[in-house]
């Protein structure tokens, strides 16, 4: 833990504050964002979503779009909502809103090749050293954070099969007429964690096959953020979720991709969680148009530089609030 984590305030004035220099550095964000169709340097497309923004009917909210220079593309031109998000750490994510079923395709697809692996977006300090988990199974993790549907409004599309085995499974395809299968191979309860672990298994003609390790997260309230008992099971999570990414490879060998509904909120909340309890160890640095945040903050800091990845990453003050709390609880041990 960061010894400048320690001295973390979070207070609920303290933490107004801080989303107040959160939001009116995002409003420079998306000043540059709406200058960017006349942008006459490569830095002034920094925040870019003129690509995002033709995909028209493959983003879920029309005022959510993924920054062009950090989405995931999918054999060079398939479009996702969807953002590598990386901290100074050397630790990255993709953060994702929840797949629509014209994108269900593009999505389990750039899973499966593991598309975001290679983003030049990513900063790092050394080259990607691709490892062979344990019995050569190709691996990723995906986090959802959000229901089905949620006071009778729908937020996010199923995908997961409703039952194990080929009979159940589901088949995406693609305008080109390709196409790929999703099975369920197992599903279990983790109630410690008030998650579902289900096993997918993403299999195609043209690709390897990969298992994910799909958790599901019920424990968010429609309205609001984790309280009590919902805090240490969001933090068993968090545990469960490193534990099998370390055991198969790491970050460059198991992608872990989170998504919730729009991908900003809960999702940024769970990575900010992620990044400050559980930190790499490089010490990576890139080029933002933005100057840095001057207040020594660390989850401040964080919040602020995932932005630069993903606009909106951790959506409220109530959000910003929990990840204080929690980073406050756990060095307070």
């Amino acid at each position: 833990m960061p010894p400048s984590l320690s001295s973390t305030p979070h207070s609920m004035p303290t933490v107004l504050q801080a989303w107040n220099t959160l939001e009116n550095r995002e409003l420079a964000r998306s000043t540059l964002s709406a200058c960017a169709h006349r942008a006459s340097a490569p830095e002034d497309l920094y925040y870019s979503v003129e690509e995002s923004r033709a995909a028209g009917t493959k983003n879920r909210y029309r005022d959510v779009l993924a920054y062009d220079r950090t989405s995931v593309r999918v054999d060079g031109n398939g479009y996702l909502n969807a953002n590598v998000v990386a901290d100074t750490k050397g630790q990255w994510w993709v953060a994702a809103q929840a797949p629509l079923p014209n994108t269900f395709h593009t999505f389990f697809r750039a899973m499966q090749t593991r598309a975001a692996t290679n983003s030049p977006a990513i900063p790092r300090s050394a080259p990607v050293t691709k490892q062979s988990p344990p019995g050569n199974a190709r691996t990723a993790i995906l986090v959802q954070l959000t229901g089905w549907t949620e006071r009778g409004m729908a937020k996010a599309d199923p995908y997961v099969p409703r039952g194990t085995g080929l009979r159940h499974a589901a088949v995406f395809g693609n305008r080109r007429g390709e196409s790929l299968r999703l099975s369920m191979t197992r599903q279990t309860a983790l109630s410690n964690a008030s998650s579902t672990h289900s096993e997918l298994l993403v299999q195609s003609r043209d690709g390897d096959d990969l298992v994910i390790n799909h958790y599901y997260f019920d424990a968010w309230p429609d309205h609001g953020v984790p309280e009590g008992a919902s805090v240490a099971k969001l933090l068993e999570l968090l545990k469960e979720v490193v534990r099998v990414r370390d055991e198969n490879g790491g970050q460059d060998n198991c992608e872990l991709w989170v998504h919730c509904s729009a991908g900003i909120g809960r999702t940024g909340t769970f990575i900010s969680l992620m990044s400050l309890l559980y930190p790499g160890s490089d010490e990576v640095r890139t080029f933002v148009p933005l100057k840095p945040v001057k207040e020594n903050d660390e989850v401040l800091r964080l919040v602020d530089g995932l932005r630069d990845y993903r606009k909106s990453m951790v959506q409220t003050p109530e959000q910003l609030q929990l990840v204080y709390q929690v980073v406050a609880e756990a060095t307070s041990r």
